[in-house]
């Protein structure tokens, strides 16, 4: 009996050495990783014009030919004569920020909240906006009164259609105008551009101005040298998708 037991035990031994002999089967895997660019293209002003306009008269803007439009803007204290368009004209929609910065010159002053009605100096709370989703009359070929490529009256009837009670810190689509940079991201969202025809649509599209309230009859009156030179710098980003956690 014990003879048997110790030939088991042999045979066991010599299994298990020529297991652990057989060597692994190895194989790699290669992953090769690149940068792989988004094209973001969207189309905005390099330059525009404005005027404080204290009193809220009517005021003409060109088209780009320097011609009249036949509308005016109405009932606002600072108006952006060449008005300020843009564009997202790739397939990806895109959030835009921006970061704004005021130069004041000559005698006028920003300030931090709405002038009160018996201040004298010549000061105003100024502010960025900008808005999205409105008819401005884009066409690849512009009506004969063009701004960029959008239909110059349509672009006045939707200035004159945008209201806003008063500048609120904590909306997302203003910035205050002051003397240091302040920046906002994901202001609005840029719709990309219709599949079919390759072309923007209205939420593709979007219009941006100055804003404020301005003192009307300071002390000293308002004269040319006064203004204000405002700097925007833009930021586009492909805009997140929203989830839902079902």
């Amino acid at each position: 009996m014990k003879k048997y037991s110790k030939k088991i035990a042999l045979i066991l031994a010599l299994s298990l050495t020529l297991a652990l002999a057989i060597p692994a089967l190895a194989q790699d895997t290669v992953i090769n990783g690149s940068y792989q660019a988004t094209e973001i293209k969207v189309s905005v002003p390099t330059n525009a014009t404005a005027i404080i306009n204290p009193y809220a008269l009517p005021v003409t803007i060109n088209d780009d030919n320097g011609a009249p439009i036949s509308k005016e803007v109405e009932n606002s204290q600072i108006v952006v004569t060449q008005p300020i368009l843009g564009y997202n004209w790739g397939k990806i929609p895109l959030s835009v920020g921006a970061s704004v910065l005021g130069t004041p010159k000559g005698d006028f002053r920003l300030a931090l909240e709405k002038p009160s009605s018996d201040t004298t100096t010549k000061t105003g709370l100024v502010f960025f906006e900008i808005k999205t989703g409105v008819d401005l009359g884009y066409a690849t070929t512009p009506d004969t009164v063009p701004l960029g490529a959008f239909a110059g009256e349509k672009v006045v009837d939707a200035l004159n259609a945008w209201t806003t009670p008063a500048y609120k810190s904590s909306a997302k689509d203003q910035i205050l105008v002051g003397t240091r940079a302040a920046s906002k991201s994901e202001m609005v969202t840029l719709k990309g551009v219709d599949t079919t025809t390759g072309e923007p649509v209205q939420d593709s599209c979007f219009i941006a101005r100055l804003n404020g309230t301005i003192v009307k009859a300071p002390k000293e009156a308002w004269v040319a040298a006064d203004g204000l030179d405002v700097t925007i710098t833009w930021t586009f980003e492909p805009s997140t998708p929203t989830t839902t956690t079902p």
